[in-house]
């Protein structure tokens, strides 16, 4: 199951919303985002329903974690590339709500091209690949949002077997110094209790990674940029092929993610 949005928000406070199931992902920006702001930021929640959400573990350098026998989540977005979990085992939880693992990663880019001046309006597309399940009353969101005057989110929301690829919209980016942009790539793993289940699992510890960053001067993608290149103020290295991975994930992203599943405006590459 797949669903999609697109939204405008402001940069100083957004809010991503599940549409399929009413994942609420808020976070608060308290300044605006500068060229150089690169940061993790990692939760583990409980949401009971009409009470404020618990926050079970929280980590700026990756991972947060939680454990208790019955609860089992995850959130790491260390180095770029994402993974989490929510579970619950072993019967209901008291009452109703959502386990949340909320894995972000924010950094900012500038697009270099030897053949297009500082300037030149262009648009870029990004591509992430993604794998895990979910079992029970449980799904996951895939988010890539672009700061700026009039900032953007871009989501999909699966369940079930995922082993994929998904390509988000084209977003307009200018190349050169003058076009620096801030984003931000998430992951959120939600398991839904209260619903009469005795367990629920959104398993995507096997990582969700950045695997594209194409960029073109048309949204159509008819008129690529095929000398661009990048500087992050991560410092992480980006390729067209998306970010580069330390080695250690490599290890768990897998060489076999070629199915994929699509909602409306997420295309089949």
């Amino acid at each position: 199951m797949t669903s999609w949005a697109r939204l405008a928000l402001s940069e100083e406070m957004y809010a991503v919303t599940q549409f399929a199931a009413g994942i609420l992902r808020l976070i608060g920006l308290a300044f605006a985002l500068s060229p150089a702001y690169a940061s993790v930021v990692d939760r583990v929640v409980n949401c009971p329903t009409g009470t404020p959400c618990i926050l079970l573990d929280r980590s700026l350098t990756g991972p947060a974690q939680y454990s208790d026998g019955t609860l089992d989540l995850l959130a790491d977005a260390t180095g770029g590339t994402l993974r989490g979990r929510a579970s619950y085992q072993n019967g209901p939880l008291v009452g109703s709500g959502q386990l949340n693992g909320n894995a972000e990663w924010y950094d900012s880019l500038t697009a270099a091209s030897a053949t297009n001046p500082d300037g030149t309006q262009a648009y870029l597309t990004p591509t992430i690949r993604a794998s895990g399940f979910t079992k029970g009353p449980a799904n996951v969101q895939l988010t890539f949002i672009l700061f700026g005057s009039n900032p953007i989110v871009e989501s999909v929301v699966l369940s079930g077997d995922v082993l994929g690829t998904f390509k988000f919209d084209p977003v307009p980016i200018v190349i050169g110094p003058s076009g620096t942009f801030n984003f931000d790539l998430g992951l959120s793993a939600v398991a839904y209790y209260g619903t009469g289940s005795v367990s629920a699992t959104a398993d995507f510890s096997h990582t969700a990674v950045l695997t594209g960053l194409t960029v073109s001067l048309d949204s159509a993608g008819m008129m690529p940029v095929s000398d661009v290149t990048y500087v992050s103020g991560s410092g992480a290295p980006y390729t067209v092929n998306g970010i580069v991975p330390e080695p250690g994930s490599m290890l768990l992203i897998g060489s076999g993610l070629v199915a994929a599943l699509f909602a409306r405006r997420v295309h089949r590459l």
